[in-house]
């Protein structure tokens, strides 16, 4: 019987490269292995392997069938909206990106995808949905300087501009789970998936722009487990009463889980 790979590497196609893990717990193994020396990579993760890279915003406007979205409009009535309702002596947000991750923090359907510079934290959010039952979740490294080169290098600026990605820091004080999470936004074109923008703008390059790891959607108990001792959790990604009571969730169904009941 033939032995099965513990990371089975494609080839780069595109800008784009598909790794594939035979058990979660080769993860570390890859990002000490083949990423620990490349900072420019930034990661999210995603329940599903099969879910397009795509914004909340996009989502929203495919459900409701909507034919001319006004992105602005709809980021205008979130600022009218939340008049008087940021307690006393709000922030001032100096932009539209900074009012986007604001609005993003709180819910509200935006064109912003969340990435952090953590692969471990990615891994998290891929793996954290036990309600999931596909086969497969994933994790993305993106290679921002590439994102910024070559999917911002427009000769028609004004003809073009929804063709264009931002990403960025948010400066504001409001949202302290981005700090906790290393977190960061790309603000997304209308209408597109990231996996697609790559391909288009890193047409035959052999340089990953965009890395797909899959990893089975077994064992998922242990690798929240494994997470957690590294201390990666609801409880530190979300530094609120949401956070706590999730992470209070977990001791309820995890006994391997560090229970701090232990210390009262």
């Amino acid at each position: 019987m033939a032995r099965v790979k513990e990371i089975d590497k494609g080839r780069v196609l595109d800008g784009i490269i598909e790794i594939k893990l035979s058990h979660w717990k080769h993860f570390p193994k890859l990002i000490t292995r083949d990423l620990l020396d490349f900072p420019s990579y930034i990661f999210r993760g995603q329940s599903s392997a099969a879910w397009k890279l795509d914004s909340s915003l996009d989502r929203l406007i495919r459900k409701k069938k909507i034919k001319h979205p006004d992105p602005q409009k709809h980021l205008n009535a979130f600022k009218n909206a939340s008049k008087g309702r940021r307690g006393k002596n709000p922030q001032i947000l100096e932009n539209d990106n900074e009012w986007w991750a604001l609005a993003q923090h709180n819910g509200l359907a935006t064109p912003l995808l969340d990435f952090t510079r953590s692969a471990f934290v990615a891994l998290y959010f891929a793996f954290w949905d036990e309600s999931f039952t596909g086969k497969e979740r994933a994790v993305y490294g993106l290679h921002y300087y590439s994102v910024r080169k070559k999917m911002n290098e427009i000769e028609d600026e004004d003809e073009n501009e929804n063709e264009k990605v931002d990403l960025f820091y948010p400066v504001s004080d409001e949202n302290d789970r981005l700090i906790s999470q290393s977190g960061l936004f790309m603000k997304m074109p209308i209408n597109s998936d990231l996996e697609n923008l790559v391909k288009k703008n890193c047409k035959d390059d052999k340089q990953a722009a965009l890395i797909k790891i899959i990893i089975p959607n077994t064992e998922i108990a242990n690798c929240l487990i494994m997470l957690n001792k590294m201390n990666i959790n609801h409880s530190t990604l979300f530094p609120d009463l949401y956070g706590v009571a999730n992470y209070v969730n977990c001791l309820f169904d995890k006994p391997r889980y560090d229970n701090i009941q232990d210390l009262t």
